[in-house]
């Protein structure tokens, strides 16, 4: 779905990285921290030449054409072989990046109107819980490999918990759930699943699914109007002609070739 892939692409791993000291990680945690790195470093702080315009304009934010390819790039290095020269995928790969990289930018900017800052505590402590969960020397080693210097990836980390931050406060409070509205949702999607429950027990864990489902339904429903809602209130520019270049991936061969 969608929506799910942009909620899952702005907050990522944030619930982990904003946490206190951790107990001893699993593999699949330090996994998913080497992901959260690499992540974070997508799209850095602008790095752009003298007299370049931006690929993407949302208020005072703006993204770079170098900073979508990079972000490309390390979404292709997630998904190895499903997005190689040629495929009939990478158009539309490229679309979703984009709305979804103007979303991360609309929220940016909201935050920006509204006041919502990271302090300087909050990154540290952040940081802090990052690298604990990691060996010793293995979170420096990754970014090394990857790359990506330490203060790059903690102004992409800031931006996240920034990201984090509006969240929260936009859908901080949700709306309780009625029992027509739950019976409706047992009706169309769970009536099958409970005829398979055998026991007390399975009886009311498919409750508790029941009701996480209708929840993250009704997020992601109130989390596209809201960002419909930023749209219609802070205009987006997308540069038409740097656009379509990447898009038909002129711009990538130019840049693998050397072309300005």
């Amino acid at each position: 779905m969608v929506i799910m892939r942009k909620i899952k692409f702005l907050c990522a791993f944030l619930p982990a990285a904003a946490a206190g000291s951790p107990s001893a990680p699993s593999i699949r945690r330090r996994s998913g921290l080497l992901a959260f790195a690499l992540v974070l470093a997508a799209c850095g702080q602008p790095a752009f030449e003298a007299g370049e315009e931006p690929l993407i304009s949302v208020g005072q934010e703006k993204l770079f054409a170098r900073d979508f390819h990079r972000a490309f790039e390390l979404r292709k290095t997630a998904y190895p072989g499903s997005l190689e020269p040629g495929a009939p995928e990478l158009r539309a790969a490229r679309e979703r990046l984009l709305e979804e990289l103007t979303t991360e930018l609309l929220i940016r900017q909201h935050a920006r109107e509204k006041g919502i800052a990271v302090g300087e505590e909050e990154l540290e402590a952040a940081v802090a819980s990052v690298r604990a969960q990691y060996p010793p020397g293995a979170f420096e080693q990754t970014l090394v490999e990857s790359a990506v210097p330490l203060e790059e990836w903690k102004e992409r980390l800031k931006s996240r918990l920034l990201l984090e931050k509006v969240m929260q406060q936009e859908f901080a409070e949700q709306e309780p759930l009625d029992a027509a509205e739950l019976q409706e949702h047992y009706e169309r999607h769970f009536q099958g699943k409970a005829k398979k429950a055998d026991s007390g027990e399975d009886g009311g864990r498919l409750r508790e699914m029941l009701i996480e489902d209708l929840r993250r339904r009704k997020r992601e429903e109130a989390f596209t109007l809201w960002v419909e809602s930023l749209r219609r209130k802070t205009p987006v520019r997308v540069d038409p002609v740097r656009w379509e270049a990447i898009l038909s991936g002129r711009d990538a061969a130019e840049r693998a070739r050397g072309t300005p």
